[in-house]
């Protein structure tokens, strides 16, 4: 009788458990998003610890606002917000796949103007 390989029952037995047994799978658990920091969520903290978050809430908001009134002072009175680059595989990133001389070209800088142009004066991406 010829003998199987033990590499071969390595690769077998997972394989046999499955036609036996059925392939199984459960929901382990759910990601939930981050609750927003607001001044309510902020007052249920211990003392100690509110003064930093009211803090830090306070510029955020700030930020917030000095980002809108920057985005909004790009565009003329009564402009449309331009739609989106038509989608392909393309157009929502810099090409990382050409060769070094590329990205010295004007077609290279006109793409990085545009990626760059979606940062906000935070630093933050609108």
């Amino acid at each position: 009788m010829k003998r199987l390989p033990i590499t071969a029952l390595c690769l077998c037995a997972p394989l046999l458990g499955i036609a036996l047994y059925g392939a199984q799978a459960a929901v382990v658990g759910v990601s939930q998003p981050a609750q927003s920091i607001t001044a309510g969520r902020i007052a249920t903290l211990p003392a100690k610890q509110r003064a930093a978050w009211l803090n830090y809430l306070k510029h955020s908001e700030a930020q917030r606002a000095a980002d809108k009134a920057a985005l909004a002072a790009e565009r003329k009175p009564g402009m449309a917000i331009p739609p989106p680059p038509e989608e392909n595989a393309r157009s929502r990133s810099m090409p990382l796949d050409r060769d070094a001389a590329w990205y010295g070209t004007p077609e290279a800088r006109r793409v990085a103007d545009v990626i760059v142009s979606f940062q906000t004066p935070a630093g933050g991406w609108g």
